[in-house]
């Protein structure tokens, strides 16, 4: 750990890019999960946006899911973070793949109230338990991975470099999925 830091900490890019936090004491033990697809967190980020000279900005919305117990994450790319979609990508993207969970957390945003909240409930009876408002520590390992997803594509340079049009986001939500499923980290 003490070499990867030493090798971390000077790199320029990082220290331009990346969102340090003050760190304001430990957390307090934690209660294991052993139970592997027994809970899914699920929520939102962006907009992302990308600001390029001479060409269109690049937005990113995505859906997030993970499961808790084994960090499994999933990120799915939505357009502008409409409701019906948000659910499409849960359904397509974790539900139709993994073993149904039997509790699905995720926050009380509109797009999760409506179709998200009834599909969970009728079309597949899972336990849903919404967390209560501005409470981002209910989902605090999503949270977290959120703030990772930040610091990815801030270090990719997407501003500056020739990426794909139609598709300019895919490396870096593969390589931030790789990312948490193969690393140790401090949510583990």
């Amino acid at each position: 750990c003490e070499t990867l830091l030493s090798v971390c900490k000077p790199c320029p890019t990082c220290q331009l890019a990346k969102k340090y936090t003050k760190k304001y004491g430990k957390l307090p033990p934690k209660e294991a999960k052993a139970k592997p697809w027994h809970k899914v967190c699920v929520d939102l980020i962006g907009p992302y946006i990308i600001p390029r000279k001479g060409k269109e900005d690049l937005t990113l919305w995505c859906v997030t899911m993970i499961d808790p117990a084994m960090c499994w994450l999933e990120i799915a790319p939505i357009s502008n973070c409409p409701a019906i979609e948000a659910a499409n990508k849960v359904e397509q993207m974790w539900l139709t793949r993994y073993p149904w969970p039997q509790v699905i957390t995720y926050d009380q945003g509109r797009e999760f109230m409506a179709e998200f909240a009834g599909m969970i409930k009728l079309d597949y009876r899972i336990k849903k338990k919404p967390i209560s408002k501005r409470n981002p520590q209910a989902n605090s390992v999503l949270e977290r991975v959120h703030q990772m997803i930040g610091n990815m594509i801030r270090t990719f340079r997407l501003h500056s470099s020739k990426v794909d049009e139609n598709d300019p986001f895919s490396g870096v939500l593969a390589a931030t999925m790789f990312a948490v499923r193969a690393t140790y980290h401090s949510t583990l």
